[in-house]
């Protein structure tokens, strides 16, 4: 199978990297200081047990690409992995990599990102996804795998009337379990990918929330009552908002979610944390701000999410003053 993976970060660089070890045929679009340490020295992902690995992986510019005439055949699967700020820059670069037809699966934190890509992809098979790992950046060239057993979770969309459930998509389902799962990758086809998504944000999106605001670590917020009184109360809002908008989420995903807090890594911080905390524009928006514009949409209250984000909102306008 033949991956194009944008964005190289934490998510992208990690299984990107660990398909390509494997032996797959990966190309990672990155940029700057990052592209060319992996050009030079390889990508190097440091495990939470220690070890490392160094894997040499093909690459592509994505600022030279822009301004590329698309040259694109042989691609059978883009992963999107950025944030959720750049997932437009990133939609207008996937047609310079594939060819109409071509599988598209967006690995992000949120739940709008495949929506998104269809509207600006309509030629191409948009897939929902989503993952669980706990990596970074570490330095340009080297991806840090803190925590979590990485997985990946993938599954056809409806889009109003148009579904992607076609049999030459679901063999292809079956294509990527198998390239992920001949990396010793756990993956996970989905019989309803809104539901996987929507699992996974109820976790993220509140804790992304609550360690950005409280600027705590994962061990420290649920160290301190006051401070996992907080992350409940943003937690039950959008799960609140998740059912109103017809997701058929239960009290039991909500104890999950909880449940996964107190497994989660004692040094454990959120990607919208970090770049909070290191001037970056985060997916304050495409989290927080979007269960806020849902909450408004189905009339349900979310006073502890409204607080988050106007308690972060000038830092985020700061960070994009130069964008």
């Amino acid at each position: 199978m033949n991956i194009v993976v944008i964005g190289a970060g934490g998510v992208g660089g990690y299984f990107g990297g660990m398909l390509a070890d494997a032996g797959a045929d990966v190309t990672l679009v990155a940029r700057g200081a990052h592209l060319q340490a992996i050009r030079e020295h390889g990508l190097k992902i440091e495990h939470p047990d220690g070890r490392q690995s160094v894997v040499k992986v093909k690459t592509l510019d994505s600022t030279a690409l822009d301004q590329a005439t698309p040259n694109a055949s042989g691609t059978d699967l883009v992963l999107v992995a950025v944030k959720g700020s750049q997932l437009e820059q990133a939609a207008a670069l996937v047609p310079k990599v594939c060819q109409p037809g071509a599988l598209v699966l967006p690995l992000l934190n949120g739940i709008s990102a495949p929506a998104l890509l269809k509207c600006n992809l309509p030629d191409h098979e948009v897939l929902g996804g989503l993952c669980g790992i706990i990596a970074q950046i570490k330095e340009p060239g080297v991806i840090k795998h803190v925590g979590i057993e990485p997985f990946v979770t993938f599954g056809v969309m409806n889009f109003g009337n148009q579904s992607s459930a076609t049999a030459t998509v679901y063999d292809a389902l079956q294509s990527i379990d198998s390239t992920f799962r001949q990396a010793q990758l756990k993956a996970t086809i989905a019989t309803d990918i809104q539901l996987s998504m929507w699992r996974k944000f109820i976790f993220i999106c509140p804790l992304s929330a609550a360690t950005s605001v409280t600027r705590a670590t994962i061990g420290e917020l649920r160290s301190i009552p006051e401070s996992m009184q907080l992350f409940e109360q943003l937690l039950d809002e959008t799960v609140a908002v998740g059912m109103a908008s017809n997701v058929p989420l239960t009290p039991e995903h909500r104890d999950f979610v909880v449940k996964q807090v107190f497994k989660s890594p004692q040094d454990g911080t959120t990607s919208m944390q970090r770049d909070i905390r290191n001037g970056k524009p985060s997916e304050l928006e495409t989290q927080v701000g979007a269960v806020i514009e849902l909450g408004r949409e189905h009339g349900v209250p979310t006073p502890a999410l409204s607080f988050a984000r106007n308690a972060l909102m000038p830092q985020e306008i700061a960070s994009r003053k130069d964008d």
